[in-house]
């Protein structure tokens, strides 16, 4: 009814333009609570044409404009910008939301300058008004603040104590209301840093306001809260009383008596629907008491009242659901989807039913004779053989499943809202999509163990690495906003109407198939790893260039259901060691104890030996315990197709032979077939070189996995019934006929792995684990940040084929589809910045200064942000000995705007660190170099002693080719004193480590092995020299590569 009446105001002749924009605005706003965006889209299409057809609007966004109609007009614009936002928001295009909201704080943060300013002005001369440029300089220093929260000084100009002054207090609501969108729109993104930093400024000015009395004001926040509540407010929602209103009430309740004693009678008349609107002029009516029809049309239209209570009955319902209270948590759920009026909560409302659904499902197949393993069991997608495929098929044939529906998509958004223009949009956060996709994918492998014919590992593959992806593709999209540059005279013209709202493409499994892993260069596979959401079972995906995915669901418990005196080793546990381990070697790094004392050196000595220990010891637990068996999945050696086929009917036979099924049943044909995949992980076990290595627990764990396969097919066996024993023995025969037959060769093998990690993941040194050692590894965020790095590397091999072909004598050994090649003479370092590290000086400077002539450098004082900016973008490699990662010199975000960066060996502490921040997305230096186009950033995980990464990085230089050998560095380890014995701390990891003998691979191709120094990938570089390190895992562990292998050449 207010609405209506603005509406019929704005209508009489005289009214300004600013009034009936104002009008358009909260109506649009309005439309938007109650959900209705197509038509908040055409308030606010009619608002633009007003702006930009009205001479009095378009005079005030020139530069001779009164500054008060110049506040005016930006206060208006700023407005419509954050209105403009939340509809973009709310139809799931999120980047355009993020360009409007910028757009809103930069005009908000205008005329807070403007208002400073002037009243600055006033208290010195008197009519001095500042101009538009001195605004727009001033608001740009503003938004240029680093984001980090820690770092950022307050604004200069804009202080935040004028803000109490009466001046502002109309802009307050509208600044806070700004950065608080914005923040919430970063959270949206994932994007934590950028929201803390956005989120503390809508603080500070929140804080500006002197609230003294901050009891009273909860009290009178309550009192208003059991207003808004009570069913005489709502009622009376429907009408806004005027004075005129009130008068005519009051001469309707008037009884005026004759003298014959009669009563006038006065009309009573029922109320209009709540949204009619009733024009100024029509004649004034009384209301009837009927208040509950009229109640229940007003909270129809409170939705987003609807939707918190909904969302509060969700919580209840999952923490029902927690508490094994599955029927009341159907009731809850049900109540919920009863009031759920919007499209905001509809994906939260399926993903608690589906919850719940599975929670029943579970339930039920505990009862199962033939499924109740499941849970705890190991699943492999696929697990039986497609199709009658020849021995002699090529490696690179795919498995024979069902084609997959073209049109299948990881999300599919539910039809909901109450626009059909917003049915097929999704506006989930990215927190939103990672829970979609792992509630998605852990499903599909359950059904894969029970109906492996119906479904397609690109779907459980693609559930894994959307999230990774899609939340990769927004922060490249923001920080594409952040970069474009706009002109000052663009913040002042009307936000337009966006008809085709910009979102990111859901793919489908065949696109991901084509274009993310059949892109992936021959001599390469990568290995993704993912944790569930309560964080005991370990996905783990291989993804080869034409192949189809295979997949496993490793349960960390799994080893306990067969051991009931087993020791649990989980993820929680595996991480609390890790950073206990990870403290303490901080601590003694930069411990400051007097050395000279007797006992100190030789007492730091056993410490950190002790903390060594404990790391190797957690790397081997990791490996036997969580990987165990299926660690071949990691192997990179190539597929034999004729071996493999004899090894499979080896097995088959050994199956026959033991099997309590097979050897009921003469019938072959019935008989389950493993996928290939399966007999890969025998074989990736390598050769236990006649008892030398220890492989009976790694087969026994993929025997128990291989029976549950059966079963799970038709071919039920109790496990007390099969000696696994025998079938233990007999299978190591047949790996050893397998591998004694195998006439690869180092060049036969491949040549990486690359790691896609989940963000809890990063943590851990997986290049350490004793069946990677030695093996050229890196690491990745994403598969798209694989891709991106791979088209990369096509762009460039296309530019060599067309400089071979115009000259004669081109190096044609760099035309190679798998190899990236940086210029060695295009480079910069920076050496010791702050001054106190002479002994990394006096080792490093000799090997530098060969370096070519053609290279900048920094020793001794600190850069500026722009040498290292500069340094970046216009060169090949960058390398950087001194404290930390150098984000004390430059910020993430001026990296991450760069359109073009080095790749980079950052040699200081921590300096590749990853920092979690629960349901956002990590943040660390490389992945800042990574987003702004690095092919490759070496950097260490955690706090390394000098003397040890020093001998590190002059032996990683050696391998790489960046310079050669140098004799006056000691290559072997430093000698142990005998003060150097001493206590070791007890581990915190099973005691299942004191069995385990380093694999095989460690000692068949020793570091180096097959390669001349110098010829080397930045990671085999780094893998090579972790030996250099006298503490081999303490420090040599920390050293990791993200991104893909890259090597050096002197062509330009």
């Amino acid at each position: 009814m207010t609405l209506a009446k603005a509406q019929d105001a704005a209508k009489i002749d005289g009214v300004s333009t600013e009034a009936k924009l104002q009008w358009h605005l909260a109506y649009a706003e309005y439309l938007l609570g109650i959900g209705s965006t197509t038509k908040c889209r055409e308030s606010l299409g009619a608002a633009e044409f007003i702006a930009n057809n009205d001479q009095e609007m378009l005079g005030l966004a020139q530069s001779s404009a009164t500054m008060a109609g110049r506040l005016k007009f930006n206060t208006l614009l700023a407005d419509a910008s954050y209105i403009h936002s939340m509809l973009e928001l709310a139809v799931g295009s999120a980047n355009d939301a993020l360009v409007h909201a910028r757009r809103c704080v930069k005009l908000n943060q205008r005329i807070w300058a403007s208002i400073e300013h002037r009243a600055y002005a006033k208290q010195r001369t008197r009519g001095v008004v500042p101009t538009d440029k001195e605004v727009d300089s001033l608001t740009d220093r503003v938004a240029n603040v680093a984001v980090n929260s820690a770092s950022a000084p307050s604004v200069v100009s804009m202080t935040h104590n004028s803000l109490r002054g009466a001046a502002f207090w109309s802009l307050v609501p509208s600044l806070f209301r700004g950065l608080s969108h914005l923040s919430h729109l970063f959270s949206h993104e994932g994007l934590f840093q950028d929201s803390t930093y956005y989120a503390e400024q809508a603080q500070k000015v929140a804080d500006a306001r002197d609230w003294k009395r901050e009891d009273k004001a909860y009290d009178q926040a309550e009192a208003v809260l059991q207003l808004l509540s009570s069913s005489a407010f709502i009622h009376g929602l429907n009408r806004i009383d005027s004075t005129e209103d009130d008068l005519i009430k009051q001469m309707s309740d008037l009884n005026v008596e004759d003298r014959s004693g009669r009563k006038k009678q006065t009309k009573v008349t029922k109320v209009k629907d709540p949204t009619t609107i009733v024009s100024r002029g029509a004649s004034r009516k009384q209301t009837t008491p009927v208040v509950s029809a009229t109640r229940n049309k007003t909270i129809e239209e409170c939705w987003g009242l609807m939707e918190i209570q909904a969302d509060i009955l969700r919580r209840r319902a999952l923490t029902m659901l927690r508490r094994d209270k599955s029927t009341a948590a159907v009731e809850l759920l049900k109540r919920a989807e009863s009031i759920q009026n919007g499209h905001v909560g509809a994906v939260p409302q399926q993903l608690a039913g589906f919850r719940a659904l599975m929670t029943q499902a579970m339930k039920e197949l505990q009862s199962d004779i033939t499924y109740n393993v499941l849970p705890e069991s190991t699943i492999s997608f696929p697990s039986l053989a497609r199709g009658k495929r020849r021995p002699s098929e090529p490696a690179n044939t795919r498995p024979s499943f069902p084609s997959p529906p073209q049109k299948s998509r990881i999300i599919s958004p539910r039809k909901t809202g109450r626009d059909k223009s917003s049915k097929e949009d999704f506006t989930g956060s990215t927190a939103v999509v990672h829970e979609i996709c792992s509630v998605l994918g852990h499903t599909t492998i359950l059904m894969s163990a029970a109906t492996p014919s119906s479904l397609h590992p690109l779907t459980a593959a693609l559930s894994m690495e959307y999230p990774r992806i899609h939340a990769l593709q927004r922060e490249l999209l923001a920080v594409q906003h952040d970069k474009r540059p706009v002109r000052s005279e663009d913040w002042l013209k009307w936000p337009a109407s966006t008809q085709a709202p910009s979102r990111l493409v859901h793919m489908n499994i065949s696109q991901f198939q084509e274009d993310f892993i059949d892109i992936i260069p021959s001599s390469w596979s990568a290995v993704s790893l993912s944790l569930n959401e309560t964080r005991d079972e370990l996905y783990v995906a291989r993804y080869h260039t034409s192949q189809s995915p295979f997949i496993i669901r490793l349960p960390m418990a799994r080893h306990k259901s067969r051991d009931m005196d087993e020791e649990v080793f989980d993820f929680d546990q595996g991480k609390a060691e890790l950073q206990e381990i990870i403290e303490l070697s901080n601590f003694s790094t930069h411990d400051a104890r007097d050395m000279s004392v007797k006992g100190a050196k030789s007492g730091w000595w056993a410490e950190r030996e002790a903390l060594d220990g404990r790391l190797r010891d957690l790397l081997i637990n990791m490996e036997n315990i969580w990987l165990g068996g299926f660690k071949g999945i990691l192997s990179p050696h190539v597929r034999q197709p004729n071996l493999l086929a004899r090894f499979r009917k080896s097995f088959e036979n050994i199956l026959n032979r033991n099997l309590p099924s097979r050897q009921k049943s003469k019938n072959a044909s019935k008989r389950v077939a493993l996928d290939s995949s399966i007999l890969e992980l025998f074989v990736g076990l390598g050769n236990d070189k006649d008892g030398e290595i220890d492989l009976d627990e790694s087969l026994m764990d993929l025997l128990y996995f291989v029976v549950d396969v059966l079963q799970f097919n038709g071919e039920g066996n109790a496990y007390d019934e099969v000696d696994f024993d025998a079938i233990v023995v007999e299978t190591l025969d047949a790996l050893r006929a397998y591998h004694e037959a195998t006439t690869a060769t180092t060049d036969e093998m491949l040549q990486h792995t690359i790691l896609v990690l989940d963000k809890r993941l990063h943590a851990f040194p997986w290049e350490s684990m004793p069946c990677m050692d030695g093996l050229s590894v890196s690491r990745v965020p994403s598969m798209g940040a694989l891709r991106d790095r791979v088209l990369a590397q096509r762009a460039q091999q296309q530019l060599l084929r067309q400089d071979a072909a115009k000259q004669n004598g081109f190096n044609q050994s760099m035309q190679q589809d798998d190899r990236f090649f940086l210029d060695r003479t295009s480079g910069a370092y920076i050496l010791n910045p702050s001054g106190d590290l002479t002994a990394t000086q006096t080792v490093l400077d000799p090997p530098l200064s060969t370096l070519p002539t053609s290279w900048s450098s920094t020793t001794g004082r600190p850069p500026t942000e722009a040498e290292i900016a500069a340094s970046l973008s216009s060169t090949d490699i960058f390398l950087y000995f001194g404290h930390g990662s150098g984000a004390q010199y430059i910020r993430s975000r001026t990296i991450k705007k760069m359109d073009k960066c080095a790749v980079a060996l950052l040699m200081g502490c921590s300096s590749g660190t990853v920092t979690e921040y629960g349901d956002f997305e990590p943040a660390s230096v490389p992945l800042a170099y990574l987003a702004a186009g690095s092919m490759a950033v070496a950097a260490t995980l955690w706090d390394v002693t000098d003397k040890d990464i020093d001998r590190f990085s002059v032996r990683l230089g050696e391998e790489w080719g960046l310079w050669s050998a140098q004799p006056e560095i000691k290559k072997s380890r430093m000698p142990k004193t005998a003060g150097k014995k001493g206590r070791e701390a007890p581990p915190k990891t099973p005691a299942k480590t004191s069995t385990t003998v380093r694999s095989e691979r460690g000692r068949d191709r020793p570091v180096g092995a097959g390669k001349a120094v110098g010829a080397a990938s930045l990671s085999e570089g780094v893998a090579r020299s972790r030996e250099a390190c006298y503490l081999r895992y303490l420090n040599g562990a920390a050293p990791v590569v993200y991104g893909v292998p890259v090597y050096l050449s002197s062509e330009g």
